[in-house]
């Protein structure tokens, strides 16, 4: 096997006197195996440790022959897990639990676990504090620290932590979202060393506290209050239930994968976990034009762990496609008012996927279209990029007369079209003559803009918001307040912009 002298050599280009975390071993750019794609193994042998640099390496002797069998990555120095387990000393005796990384000699066995102590968790593609879950959107204080980086190595992707006190020790993990996600402002991610200032919000968790950065040097990383831009769910490759992806404007539409294997199709190319994103967007939005009976469209996409659409022929079907060997369960879900508004008909109703080799929109077979829950279900095979519910047009329509025009309650009713991009209209009834004042507000409670204030006569009205701040400027995605004030009366509801 190989000698521990040799091993430092080889080592040099990968570890240096200055840093503190470049304990384990890493994949530099991100190319390579990851250890959750790799055979996890128990080798038992004698600890051997090279005390010449800053922070000690670790190495194990299976055979007794007094070389190093394997390096061992126990991760950054400071690292230290709550179970109880501690690196081991030169001369000991230990059975680690881990998997195995060739790309350098003596190959590099990433610990997860030392004479029966867990020592981390084996993390893949899509575990490492990406805060994608919805739940995390508006939970946790926000706050302003400034630190010096930390950069964690050992696995696939890099780890980032913040060190306030310059005691050397973590206080926060940042949570910076996927490695293939570059903000339009121009912020990039830190080195290690660099000092920083970050905005964002406190996630308790065990260990080390997770901050979801907001803002990096006064530059935004993501908006504070709209969902993050890679919003959606992960999905591994093996899987022993059913795991489903929701909308991410409207957790009542789904899709369900069922357990087994993603292959299929797909072979043995398929990597060990996927993104899913499923968002509803405007029918105006999808590909193919404006169509007066496309009333909701949905947009659908499949990445792989470094941001790739795996929906572009590599994975079955054809480009905009991805076909499985299983049966996926499609839920969809609207609202009367998605079809009163639109003057069209239930009687009819039908799901459509876009074809982009032929660019044209094809019905779903076989749907099950249940107007009492207002819900379109069916299974396929195959996903599709864009999919839009349609309905024709209604012989009667809705006729003026269906307005009251003296209406005998204050009512503000839900914006039309919602999600909208970029213009929506919004209506409300007025029972008694007022002064009436019409306003968008974000989450944080500050006014985008003021839309009406005026004295208004009883009656229904209807007022278009182009999705404009009081600048002029666009506004960014996410949720905002719409204020209805008639004299002492208010309302509020809620709509959201998707660009």
């Amino acid at each position: 096997m190989y000698r521990v002298s040799l091993t430092i050599i080889m080592s040099l280009s990968l570890l240096t006197a200055g840093s503190g975390l470049a304990q384990g071993s890493h994949h530099g750019d991100g190319h390579g195996l990851w250890p959750d794609s790799l055979e996890t193994v128990s080798v038992t042998g004698t600890v051997m440790i090279d005390s010449t640099f800053f922070h000690p390496l670790y190495f194990l002797d299976e055979d007794g022959d007094s070389n190093a069998d394997y390096h061992l990555s126990f991760g950054p120095w400071w690292y230290q897990p709550e179970t109880g387990a501690s690196r081991p000393n030169s001369g000991e005796t230990v059975t680690i639990v881990g998997s195995v990384l060739d790309h350098m000699e003596p190959p590099s066995l990433v610990v997860f676990e030392i004479n029966g102590l867990t020592w981390r968790e084996a993390v893949g593609y899509g575990m490492h504090g990406w805060n994608g879950d919805p739940f995390w959107g508006d939970q946790g204080d926000t706050l302003t620290v400034t630190g010096v980086v930390m950069v964690d190595t050992i696995y696939f992707y890099h780890h980032y932590f913040l060190d306030t006190d310059n005691d050397s020790i973590p206080e926060y993990k940042l949570g910076f979202g996927p490695p293939w996600y570059d903000p339009e402002s121009g912020a990039t991610r830190p080195q290690d060393g660099e000092t920083v200032t970050v905005f964002g919000r406190v996630h308790g968790l065990p260990g080390t506290d997770m901050l979801s950065v907001y803002e990096i040097n006064d530059l935004e990383w993501r908006s504070l209050d709209e969902p993050a831009p890679w919003a959606g769910s992960w999905m591994h490759q093996e899987h022993s239930d059913t795991t489903y992806a929701y909308c991410v404007t409207d957790s009542a539409n789904w899709i369900g994968f069922p357990p087994g294997h993603m292959g299929g199709h797909m072979g043995g190319m398929f990597p060990d976990s996927s993104f899913v994103q499923f968002w509803q967007i405007h029918p105006d939005s999808l590909p193919g034009g404006h169509d007066e009976e496309h009333f909701m469209g949905f947009y659908l996409n499949v990445h792989d762990p470094f941001g790739a659409s795996m929906m572009d022929g590599r994975f079955g079907g054809h480009h905009g496609m991805m076909s499985f060997q299983n049966q996926q369960q499609f839920r969809f879900h609207y609202y009367d008012e998605d079809i009163n508004q639109h003057g069209l008909s239930e009687d009819g109703l039908m799901m459509k996927y876009w074809d982009d080799d032929n660019q044209q929109w094809i019905p779903v077979s076989a749907t099950n279209v249940q107007t009492d829950a207002n819900t379109v279900m069916f299974t396929s095979e195959d996903l599709s990029n864009y999919y839009v519910l349609a309905a024709p047009n209604s012989v009667t329509g809705i006729a003026d007369s269906d307005v009251p025009a003296n209406p005998s309650d204050f009512v503000l009713q839900q914006n039309y079209p919602n999600p909208f991009n970029p213009v929506t209209n919004i209506r409300f009834e007025l029972p008694v003559q007022a002064n009436v004042k019409l306003a968008v507000y974000n989450l944080l409670g500050q006014r985008i803009a003021l839309l009406l204030n005026e004295n208004k006569p009883a009656g229904a009205y209807t007022v278009q918001w182009d999705g404009k701040d009081a600048a002029g400027q666009p506004v960014s995605s996410g949720i905002y307040l719409i204020r209805l004030e008639a004299g002492d009366q208010v309302r509020i509801g809620r709509m959201v912009m998707v660009k």
